[in-house]
This record gives C-alpha cells, sequence and structure tokens, in this order.
C-alpha cells in the first residue's frame, strides 16, 4: 500500500510515511535523523506530500494489520 502511494504521488515511500505521521491525530512526532543530506531533503518533501481523506484511512488501516508488532500494544487504536 505503502509503496503503491508513493509511486503514484511520485515521492518516496518515506516521505508519504512520514506526511502520514505528521497527520495522526494521537500527537506522534517523528524523529528525523540528520546523518545524511539525503535524509534530510527527503524529510522536507514530506511536507509537500497531499494525502486525501481516503488515503490516509488507507495507511491507517495498512497500519492496523502491524498492530501487534508494536510496542504500544493491542489496545493502541490507529
Amino acid at each position: 500500500m505503502l509503496t503503491e502511494l508513493a509511486v503514484d504521488k511520485e515521492m518516496t515511500p518515506s516521505a508519504v510515511a512520514l506526511a502520514w505521521l505528521r497527520r495522526h491525530p494521537i500527537g506522534i512526532t517523528p524523529i528525523i535523523g540528520s546523518t545524511n543530506l539525503e535524509h534530510i531533503v527527503e524529510s522536507c518533501v514530506a511536507d509537500r506530500v497531499a494525502l486525501t481523506h481516503d488515503e490516509w484511512y488507507s495507511l491507517c488501516a495498512a497500519a492496523a494489520g502491524l498492530r501487534s508488532l508494536s510496542p504500544l500494544g493491542s489496545t493502541h487504536e490507529v
């Protein structure tokens, strides 16, 4: 899901994931690494990723399947 959406938007999967996290209602603040210029540029590009309501909910649904891998546990709602 993430890769296909990134291809459609001509962005990297990381930029789309950051855009999704920044819009998340539970107050997630991604910590952006700055070990190389490529990562910094990718993080800046994420601000330009516009997710539709349906795209955002599709990413939420995909992430919900990963809840069992989350350190937040199964009671965390996505």
